[in-house]
């Protein structure tokens, strides 16, 4: 499956709002430092670039020459979480909003390829990627606060499950629990 188009995937601009054509983002001018895990490497070597959310956008920064790239959702709802991949190939940007989805971005082309939908009502609290980077777990925030794991590269949620009711500070998944997470819940599912 290749890559989205943007312009197709969009909901649509509500009435209130600006279209997204008449402003161009110049700079962002801070990072939510109030936000936990809000700071990302991507790059290494040659050149640092470190990725955090700011306002509506994650920020790709380029350590040594300043310049930045702004990577908004599908709907510019904002940025709940965000995730790098253990390869450092690819990220995972958590919406916030109506309905937010999850967008996988390939590094560094930026180009979206890949969106799970159906994960949270309001916005993800936290995300990170199992060890081997084949799954992803996510946390939802207010009001639904439900535990998500995905085979995001098949664009399915495996399981969801109800945690208590705050905003999750970060979420990690252990590969020995993740079998066994998976072993029970299908268990569950059959004898339903």
């Amino acid at each position: 499956m290749g890559p989205y188009d943007r312009g197709a995937t969009c909901t649509g601009r509500r009435g209130f709002e600006l279209s997204s054509g008449l402003l161009r983002l110049y700079h962002s001018f801070g990072m939510d430092t109030s936000r936990k895990a809000n700071l990302e490497y991507l790059e290494d070597s040659p050149e640092a670039v470190i990725a955090y959310a700011a306002g509506n956008a994650l920020v790709i920064l380029f350590v040594p020459s300043m310049k930045r790239k702004y990577v908004f959702g599908i709907d510019r709802t904002g940025v709940g979480s965000f995730a790098v991949h253990p390869t450092r190939k690819s990220f995972t940007v958590g919406e916030k909003g109506r309905d937010p989805k999850l967008c996988v971005y390939e590094y560094p082309s930026l180009d979206l390829i890949k969106i799970l939908r159906n994960g949270a009502v309001r916005s993800f609290a936290c995300m990170s990627y199992s060890s081997g980077g084949g799954k992803l777990a996510t946390v939802s925030g207010s009001p639904d606060f439900m535990l998500s794991i995905w085979d995001w590269n098949k664009e399915q949620m495996l399981l969801q499950s109800k945690v208590r009711r705050f905003d999750a500070l970060r979420v990690q998944i252990s590969a020995c629990e993740l079998r066994r997470l998976v072993k029970k819940y299908i268990v569950s599912s059959f004898l339903r």
